[in-house]
């Protein structure tokens, strides 16, 4: 029964065969595939990170060899030995002062300077606005520094002592806090110290008064001894005169210089009529848009005239 002369039992036999045996070699060649398309990833990968370690080292042999050439054309050459120190500043710090904060002891060279930290040093001091550093050949270093300019006293609350602040709100420091300068009071913003920025909206238009009076014609007749912040944020600007000059909070910067123009106007006409006034200081609400808003002038030496 296993053999079978039939010939067409043959015949069926070889044909189950050869069906076969075209499925094997089939995945045999899958397998081949697969294999050398691993082989050529592989091969890939290799060539592009061989490539990528050339390239670092090159860099990396660049670089080095870049140094190596600084220390011996620039750093180590005696032609750019450091002999001056050339350290200014347009305000109070003082050049002694400049190159200890600049940590310039014991450089001898001058490439040895590196003028990004020195500015860095520098800028970091709250009354600097603004540094530049530059080598001048063959062998001087140039320090410019602007400083910030103080404008008013701060009365830090809580802490007291007053401390400078320059017109964008930067407190500078209590030694920089002269008492010739105009003081604010009532700012009440946690954790004061030189360096920071006065954010308060308050703060920010006081600042902003001061500004426009000291820097206009308004000065000639609008001259801030003081300000007060109350808790809605108003503003009292005490004049030198002791005169008190209410403005509302929340004004834009238009707003309050109108503001400031119709208080010098009126100091202008009191002080050109001489007109009287009484014992107390005047109190000026700027609340409203009314021309003459003065109270405490003498009502009845002012109906008998003006002065002569």
């Amino acid at each position: 029964m296993l053999l079978n002369d039939d010939e067409d039992g043959m015949t069926i036999g070889r044909s189950r065969r050869t069906r076969r045996a075209p499925r094997r070699d089939g995945m045999l060649l899958v397998r081949a595939n697969v294999a050398q398309r691993r082989a050529e990833r592989a091969q890939r990968w290799g060539a592009a990170l061989l490539i990528a370690l050339l390239l670092g080292g090159t860099a990396w042999g660049v670089y080095a060899g870049a140094l190596v050439l600084r220390r011996i054309l620039l750093v180590e050459n005696p032609r750019f030995v450091l002999r001056t120190l050339d350290a200014r500043s347009d305000g109070r710090l003082s050049a002694e002062f400049l190159l200890e904060r600049a940590g310039l002891a014991g450089v001898t060279r001058l490439f040895e300077v590196e003028p990004r930290r020195i500015g860095a040093a520098l800028s970091a001091l709250p009354s600097v606005k603004s540094v530049t550093v530059r080598r001048r050949l063959p062998d001087t270093l140039e320090i410019r520094v602007m400083e910030r300019t103080p404008v008013a006293r701060v009365a830090v609350s809580g802490a007291g002592y007053t401390d400078a602040v320059d017109r964008e709100g930067v407190l500078l420091g209590p030694r920089f806090a002269s008492p010739l300068l105009p003081l604010i009071e009532g700012v009440n913003e946690p954790g004061l110290r030189p360096g920071r920025r006065l954010t308060g909206p308050a703060a920010r238009m006081a600042l902003a008064a001061l500004d426009a009076c000291e820097t206009t014609r308004l000065y000639d007749y609008v001259r801030i001894q003081r300000i007060e912040i109350a808790p809605d944020g108003g503003l009292a600007l005490i004049l030198d005169n002791g005169d008190r000059a209410l403005l509302p909070p929340g004004l834009d910067g238009e707003t309050l210089k109108g503001k400031l123009r119709n208080l010098a106007s009126i100091n202008k006409a009191i002080r050109d009529l001489r007109l009287p006034r009484g014992p107390d200081p005047l109190r000026i609400p700027l609340h409203s848009d009314e021309v003459f808003p003065v109270e405490g002038l003498d009502v009845d030496r002012l109906a008998s005239g003006p002065r002569r």
